[in-house]
Formats: C-alpha cells, structure tokens, sequence
C-alpha cells in the first residue's frame, strides 16, 4: 500500500481517523449553513494579510467562528497580490505594516485597482498622512488594534453587506 492509500484507511475498531477524514471535517465545519428556501449558500470569501502570526490566526478563528471563509493568511504585500490571483477572496483584511519593503497601503491599493477588491485595515497606524494615502483604496474600514473579534466580525459583516447592496459604507472605526 502507497503512504497516501494508507493515510485513507480508517481503522474503525481502533478509533483511527485519515488526514482525508480530518481534512473533510475542516471542509464541513466552514460551510455555510442553508438558507430559506434551502438552498446552500457559499461562505464569503476573506483574505487576511497581516504579519503577525498570532494576530492573524485570531482573525482567522473569529472569521471562521461566524461562517466565513479565509483564503489564507499571508504576510507581505506581495503575497497579497499573489494570493488574490489565487483565491478570488471578495474582501481582504489588511494590516498596514507588513513583512517586506511594500506596507499594507501600497497592497491595497493595488489590489483595488487591478482586482476591484476592497479592505478593511487593521492597524496600530492610522496617522491622517496614512489615511489620506490608503483612500485610493477605497477601504471599508480601519479598525485600531487591538481589535475585539465582535468589532472585527461587525465591520466585515458590513462591508459585504454594502457589496451586496452596492453601498459604499465607510467606517472610520477606532
């Protein structure tokens, strides 16, 4: 047997349990529950780009918790960009200083303009210099850290709702 037609055997008498069962679990637990009428719906897909492992994995966790779905976790602006050709997330959550030689600013503004996408900023920074320079991106909101996972979950919930409606709510956040 090959090491991956192992890893899918399930030994019911012993309790073991295949990466494939544990990787259909995660897949389960992020889907998005029925709407009326019963159709499913798909989970909003979120981006988090944030260089602090710790912070992101909170974010990751909160998202998740309330049933949206998080493309990935990335550090830099480069990896930003890469991960939007990637995923086709419909809202990044954006750090502003990142890993690397481009910050947060710099990474949404091109994400805006070469993929239409927007952010929210989570930011220790949000000088009135910083500010005026992310407005070409158009962000949703900037929320000072460190942020509560209520007002994290609030502010992306409305940011996809006014997608949806095709508002354009900005909130100053703090």
């Amino acid at each position: 047997m090959t090491g991956v037609a192992t890893l899918a055997t399930v030994d019911a008498a012993m309790g073991l349990y295949s990466l494939f069962d544990l990787i259909g679990a995660r897949e389960a637990a992020v889907r998005a529950p029925e709407a009326p009428g019963g159709e499913v719906q798909t989970p909003s897909r979120i981006l988090v780009v944030e260089d602090d492992f710790f912070a992101g994995a909170q974010y990751e966790d909160a998202l998740t918790e309330a049933g949206y779905q998080v493309m990935d976790i990335v550090p830099t602006a480069d990896e930003a960009i890469e991960a939007l050709i990637d995923h086709r997330p419909e809202l990044v959550v954006m750090d502003i200083r990142l890993a690397g030689s481009r910050d947060g600013v710099d990474a949404a503004i091109e994400i805006f303009k070469r993929f239409g996408v927007r952010s929210i900023f989570v930011s220790a920074y949000s000088d009135p210099a910083t500010r005026a320079r992310a407005e070409a991106a158009r962000p949703f909101a900037w929320l000072a850290k460190p942020v509560s996972q209520q007002k994290l979950v609030a502010s992306v919930e409305a940011a996809l709702k006014a997608l949806d409606d095709g508002s354009d709510v900005t909130s100053a956040g703090g």
